[in-house]
């Protein structure tokens, strides 16, 4: 049987909403280790403007997004109207009493919610978890299952072990069945489902 790629997807997929029906995976360490990308980037590294921002992003977050992450996964639930509501799930390596800092100055606060601590904004409903190697992102009701164990989403991870996971961006889904009669009707969309599980973006 296919396994998942790597063991932090694995983790990622243990804090996914049971009823999540999309996961996208970015592999960001396939992405800047690439010669295009350092092609891209060499540039801008060299520009003063560049060098300024990376310094204080390093300073107040001790956080180098070219070095530091390894990849971003993102899970899709339904949400309030029909919306889709995000888990963002970053891994790699964090210094999380300085970002804790910075979101405290952006004056998220520290709740209890499901048996979960994370700093919240009430606002805009979003709330955030942050250790040293993970990150993650998600509503009020969301983030707390994520942070326990979301309940893993069996038949959406089934769907993603069909995905060639060594791509740098992947995704894959398992439409809800609401979902699934609403799109029935557009002819364009019918065949979407397969599509988004076996289409790749190779890095």
């Amino acid at each position: 049987a296919m396994s998942l790629a790597t063991p932090a997807l694995a983790d990622d997929f243990k804090s996914a909403p049971s009823d999540a029906f999309a996961v996208i995976h970015i592999d960001v360490k396939a992405i800047t280790g690439s010669a295009l990308f350092k092609d891209l980037i060499g540039p801008l590294k060299n520009s003063p403007d560049y060098k300024k921002g990376m310094a204080e992003l390093n300073s107040k977050a001790g956080f180098d997004p070219f070095t530091d992450l390894n990849g971003v996964t993102v899970f899709l639930s339904p949400g309030k109207k029909g919306d889709p509501a995000p888990v963002i799930i970053a891994d790699g390596k964090f210094n999380a009493s300085k970002i804790r800092g910075l979101a405290k100055k952006e004056k998220l606060k520290e709740i209890s919610a499901g048996g979960a601590k994370f700093l919240y904004d009430a606002k805009a409903d979003m709330g955030v978890s942050i250790t040293n190697s993970r990150v993650v992102m998600g509503n009020k009701k969301s983030l707390p299952k994520a942070i326990n164990g979301g309940g893993g989403a069996a038949k959406l991870q089934a769907q993603a072990k069909q995905v060639k996971q060594g791509d740098a961006v992947w995704f894959a889904m398992n439409l809800p069945a609401d979902m699934k009669q609403q799109m029935g009707n557009n002819p364009m969309a019918k065949d979407l489902p397969l599509w988004l599980a076996t289409e790749r973006v190779n890095g």
